[in-house]
Formats: structure tokens, C-alpha cells, sequence
């Protein structure tokens, strides 16, 4: 398999990200106690500690049920403007506290009632969008108080989770955003706006959050501006599996590769960036880490942290992918290929993987049959990768046990022989080759499991004014100190 850049290399490699919300899947986190609260975020934002997380996607709360509960607005009702409700805006900060290069992106999942004179609900709007400008400006009001009040700057804004926003709307924010919070990018969905500069896709990415002037997702990659994969928003891509089978992981290793190699998407996020709701909810443990257990300060790093960590730690954001045949592709015996490559074309890291069918299918979406067997895989470095003498290698086996001694393990450096380099990979191996040396596995002491004693009391006195109550899990409406 030749890597080469002398054809031109592929589009800007975008970031792994993760969603907080979608709904309320954060919210036990942060009634941990400080110290292990720390070691936590240490695993999912530190950069070469753990996952390395490289974009953070946050839910704008709407006081509705979102799937797991609900968080609060900034605006419960007209006139009124709170940004110290929830706690999507400690999590931005920590993120950023630990990688200031993160990428921010808020999202919203449901909207106050108060946009909407018809609902007949206070909670949720059953048209958000009956007067375009009055939401686009509340929509706006969050990007500004992250700013004010919390000196974030948000990247990226998207119109509505996994539906369609009405042109008036998307018009609206657009404008607003434009001249009130500049630094801020509007995602649009892959819908025909007419004026607009989007096209309509007609076949099957139509859920896909994109910036403006996107074509076709099935053209050329060289014709796409940016394309993101989405693990509630794009039709080929649904992440929000289960831990509990070890298929999450093996879905996560394929899908963050192939899903450039199929569908130019150029970044992809994991629904949900941590399981910290209790079980008996929907959806239970489909983050890359599990925190549910507050009282007892007991977690869980599963394996798509390390999965993710192959790809998250080793190419950042602004690294270019190789051209498609030249760095990029699908191997002989099944699996794939992806190349990425360091502005100045100095360093490379190659992820390689080869994750069974069966064992790999994604919550939702298709995967098509193919076939694995094991292969010594053989890479040829031409152009300006031919000077490179040796790459770090990193390994994981991704098969059912999750043993932590198979995830995420430096094997150390294989050299590179008149241009030559090859690997022995089987059936669920997971691969990272690179020239960086700064991968890291960490680790941190996890406090024992234990179970919530009854019976509980809790009087609220010593709580967080406007914080959600410690333990309590709100499922409607917005419940504050």
C-alpha cells in the first residue's frame, strides 16, 4: 500500500468530537467529589493522556426531555436571561481548561414553550420556529452569554438536532450570527435553501451537519468543502451503542476511518461523551466513559476512549488526510487504511484497522457485508514521507473481555527499511503508525463501586444557587436551586 503525496493530498482533517446533552447525559459528573472529577475530565480532554477529545458539541438546553432528561434554558420565559443554569458551561471550561484548542459547538435539542404562543406547554414549543427572528435571536442570546459570562467563544452553532429547520429561520441565524458573534460558524444540514448556497443531496446524506457550499457528499472528496459525520445527524453514522458487548468500539474503529474513505466525512462525534445518568434510562453506558455513581466516586474508561485515542492523539486538527489510493483505502483481506498528514508533511500517522462485520454494526445505520482475515500489511513511504526511518507503533484488540493490558499499547518503534514498513494485523486489531512520539496511556485510581444507601436526604441548603440539585435527575422542566 503506497503512502504518497505526490498526487496532492486529501481535505482538512476536522477533529474527533463528542455530544454532552442530547439530553442531560452529563449531569452526574459533576457531583463528584473535586479530585475525582478532575481525573475524569483528565481522560476525555487532556491531550495525550486518554481520549484527547478535539471538539466538544453541547446541547443549548430547552427545558424538554431530550432523551435522558432535560436541561435548562438561558431563557425559561421572555425578558428573563440566566447563564449560570446547568452545567454544560463548567463542562466547556474544563474542557478548554485542559485543551485550550478545543473546538466548541452548540446544539439545540428542544425549545422553551414561550417561542411558541400556541403550546401549550411551558416547557416545550411545539413550533419553535413561528416567529423565525424571536428564536434565532434567543439562539444567538446563548452564543453571547457564553462569551459575557464565561469568556467562551463557541465555534460552531447548528439549527436543530436530527430535524429539518424552516429557511426563515436558518435566513435569520445566519444574519444574526453574522453580525453579532462573527467568530461563531453556522452548520447547516444538508437541505435546499434556496439563496442560500446549499444544495440538496439525494442520496442518503441528508442528515449530515455541514457548513455553506458543501456539494454532493458522494462526489469526489476534492469537491467537498467540509463534511461531518454525526452520530444522531448522519444517516450512514449512528455511535450510540452499547458498552456493555464490546461492539461500541469496533463501530467507533470503523466508522471514524471509513467513514472518510466512503463519504468524505471529515470529522465524526460520539453520541454520548459520557454516561452519567443512571441505568434504568434509555441508553444506558454508550459513552466512551461511564459515571454514574456519585456517592460511591467509582467510573468506568471503557474501550472507545482507546479506540478514539488511536485517531485523537496522533492527528491534529488541521492535519490534511492523503489522497483516496495514496494513503486512504480499504485493505485486501478487509479493513481499512487512513493517512494523515502534518501541514509541512514532516510527520504521518496511519491508522489501520480490521474490525469483523458482525462483531462492529453500529446502533443504527447499515453496515453491508464483508470479510476479514488476517494479513501482513506492508507500507511503501514515497514522495515526502521516504525519509522516514522508523514509526511509533500503538495496538489495540478490540475483541469481547475489553482487557485493558489489549487497549491502547505502545509497542514501541518499528523501523522503516528502503521505504518499507509491515505489520501483522488480525481479525479486530486496531493500529496507529506514526512519527510523533508524544502518545500517552494514563491512568488515575478508581475509587471501588459501591451501592446508593437508603435512605437518602438531602435538605439543598449548601447547593450551587441555579446549580440542578446533587443526585436528583431532572427528567422535565427545570428544576434549580
Amino acid at each position: 500500500y503506497s503512502i504518497d503525496d505526490a498526487p496532492g493530498l486529501g481535505l482538512r482533517w476536522e477533529g474527533v468530537g463528542a455530544i454532552s446533552g442530547g439530553g442531560a447525559t452529563s449531569k452526574l459528573l459533576m457531583d463528584y467529589d473535586p479530585q475525582t472529577v478532575s481525573d475524569i475530565l483528565d481522560f476525555l480532554f487532556l491531550p495525550n493522556f486518554g481520549l484527547s477529545l478535539q471538539m466538544l458539541k453541547v446541547e443549548i438546553g430547552g427545558t424538554a426531555d431530550a432523551t435522558e432528561g432535560a436541561e435548562p434554558s438561558h431563557m425559561q420565559f421572555p425578558g428573563d436571561e440566566n447563564y449560570q443554569r446547568g452545567y454544560e458551561w463548567w463542562l466547556m471550561k474544563e474542557a478548554k481548561k485542559r485543551n485550550p484548542d478545543i473546538k466548541l459547538y452548540g446544539l439545540p435539542w428542544s425549545w422553551p414553550g414561550w417561542l411558541d404562543p400556541a403550546s401549550s406547554s411551558t416547557h416545550q414549543a411545539s413550533n419553535a420556529f413561528y416567529n423565525a427572528s424571536l428564536t434565532a435571536n434567543y439562539t444567538v442570546a446563548w452564543l453571547l452569554g457564553a462569551q459575557r459570562e464565561h469568556n467562551l467563544t463557541i465555534d460552531y452553532v447548528g439549527q436543530w438536532n436530527e430535524r429539518d429547520a424552516p429557511e426563515d429561520y436558518a435566513t435569520a441565524l445566519r444574519q444574526l450570527v453574522t453580525q453579532k458573534a462573527p467568530a461563531t460558524t453556522v452548520l447547516n444540514r444538508l437541505v435546499h435553501y434556496p439563496g442560500t448556497g446549499l444544495t440538496p443531496d439525494a442520496q442518503g446524506c441528508k442528515q449530515a451537519p455541514v457548513v455553506p457550499k458543501v456539494s454532493d457528499c458522494r462526489r469526489p472528496c476534492r469537491q467537498v468543502e467540509r463534511l461531518w459525520g454525526s452520530s444522531l445527524e448522519a444517516s450512514n453514522l449512528n455511535i450510540s451503542v452499547y458498552l456493555i458487548d464490546g461492539q461500541s468500539a469496533r463501530c467507533l474503529a470503523r466508522c471514524v476511518s471509513r467513514n472518510y474513505i466512503t463519504d468524505c466525512h471529515t470529522a465524526t462525534f460520539q453520541w454520548h461523551l459520557i454516561s452519567s445518568f443512571y441505568d434504568y434510562l434509555p441508553w444506558p453506558r454508550c459513552g466512551v466513559a461511564v459515571a454514574n455513581e456519585p456517592w460511591s466516586g467509582h467510573y468506568e474508561i471503557t474501550s472507545p476512549t482507546w479506540a478514539l485515542a488511536h485517531t485523537a492523539q496522533f492527528a491534529p486538527i488541521g492535519w490534511r488526510y492523503a489522497a483516496h489510493g495514496f494513503g486512504v483505502g480499504m485493505l485486501f483481506q478487509g479493513g481499512s487504511y487512513v493517512t494523515r498528514v502534518s501541514p509541512d508533511r514532516r510527520d504521518i500517522s496511519i491508522v489501520v484497522e480490521k474490525m469483523s462485520h458482525d462483531d462492529s454494526n453500529c446502533a443504527r445505520g447499515s453496515n453491508p457485508p464483508y470479510d476479514v482475515s488476517a494479513e501482513n500489511v506492508t507500507f511503501i513511504l514515497n514522495g515526502s514521507f521516504a525519509g522516514i526511518t522508523s514509526l511509533n507503533v500503538w495496538y489495540s484488540n478490540l475483541t469481547d473481555g475489553n482487557d485493558s493490558q489489549q487497549l491502547f499499547v505502545h509497542r514501541g518503534s518499528i523501523p522503516v527499511v528502503n521505504g518499507r514498513v509491515t505489520i501483522e494485523v488480525a481479525r479486530d486489531d486496531l493500529f496507529t503508525l506514526t512519527t510523533l512520539s508524544t502518545g500517552r496511556k494514563g491512568s488515575h485510581n478508581v475509587p471501588p463501586a459501591s451501592p446508593f444507601l437508603l435512605p437518602y436526604e438531602q435538605d439543598f441548603e449548601n447547593e450551587t444557587l441555579y446549580a440542578p440539585p446533587r443526585i436528583w435527575y431532572t427528567q422535565m422542566g427545570a428544576w434549580e436551586i
